[in-house]
């Protein structure tokens, strides 16, 4: 996890959405010798959601994590539509820088570094690693999952992470992290050129 920011500039170029989130997850090695980066934990985090029939267009979500994989499902649930969003992280920094960036590429949209006590949201989704060890504390408070009526995690494994499990308890929807990963692997594909 922690390589994707890094290994940009060793890259010959990187696309457009991996230059704005500053971080990349698949590299293609071309014929030519070039390495070309790009970023699908987004594309693939919005395709999963829409594959499971979920709008992401018009939505209110919050969002924990400011890191590769919260930046590039930021980036992506915008450009699909995300009508408000608001980031929340450990380093409040970073939130803001986030923000920052995001307000240059989408300066119509509402984006905050904050989250409001009383604002209700579509999807509450985790872009932390925090749930891939069950000592982990929640990436959201027990009010923003009252508040939400969609819980999504990125973190693959496991399966049912504690967040998931807190939501579901509480009688919420659930998405799991494993649908950003299926949906990513039909986007790598076709980045390195394989026709589906």
């Amino acid at each position: 996890m922690p390589h994707k920011k890094a290994i940009v500039p060793l890259l010959d170029d990187i696309t457009p959405e991996a230059e704005i989130v500053g971080a990349v997850n698949t590299v293609f090695y071309h014929a030519n010798g070039r390495l070309q980066g790009t970023i699908l934990d987004g594309e693939g985090f919005v395709h999963g959601l829409i594959n499971e029939g979920y709008t992401v267009s018009g939505s209110h979500c919050v969002l924990a994590g400011a890191g590769g994989a919260a930046s590039a499902i930021a980036f992506s649930l915008l450009k699909q539509g995300c009508d408000r969003l608001y980031v929340q992280n450990r380093t409040q920094a970073k939130a803001i820088e986030l923000v920052k960036r995001l307000k240059r590429t989408f300066p119509e949209k509402n984006i905050q570094a904050y989250v409001p006590d009383n604002q209700m949201f579509d999807i509450a989704i985790n872009g932390t690693k925090l749930g891939m060890s069950e000592e982990d504390d929640l990436p959201f408070s027990e009010s923003i999952i009252q508040r939400s009526n969609l819980i999504a995690e990125c973190v693959l494994a496991p399966d049912m992470t504690k967040l998931l499990m807190t939501a579901k308890a509480s009688g919420k929807q659930i998405h799991k992290g494993k649908h950003m990963l299926q949906a990513q692997l039909d986007l790598m594909l076709r980045f390195m050129g394989v026709d589906l």
